[in-house]
């Protein structure tokens, strides 16, 4: 659900592209990669968001094609409702 993760993801297949064998190489590259990431790219994960989280809700926070979230933590429920609450608010779910 965290947007932060693909982009985790999309660095490292970059990063073995590039195939950086120094420190310094390495810290270079992921500057570079960072810097140009395709703002498509982002955009589509944040476009996702709502639509996951309406599956969420849907399924009380359990199991979703998008996630499984581990709902015994008092603070991921109550992060969930307030965000739910806020797209009902903007009639987004």
């Amino acid at each position: 659900m965290n947007i932060i993760e693909q982009v985790w993801t999309y660095m490292e297949q970059e990063k073995v592209k590039r195939a950086p064998t120094k420190l310094q190489q390495l810290w270079e590259v992921l500057q570079d990669i960072w810097r140009n990431i395709p703002l498509d790219f982002i955009q589509k994960f944040y476009d996702s968001v709502p639509r996951h989280v309406n599956e969420l809700c849907k399924a009380k926070g359990f199991h979703t094609k998008y996630l499984t979230l581990i709902v015994s933590t008092i603070p991921a429920l109550i992060l969930l409702y307030s965000y739910h609450i806020h797209l009902l608010s903007y009639n987004i779910i």
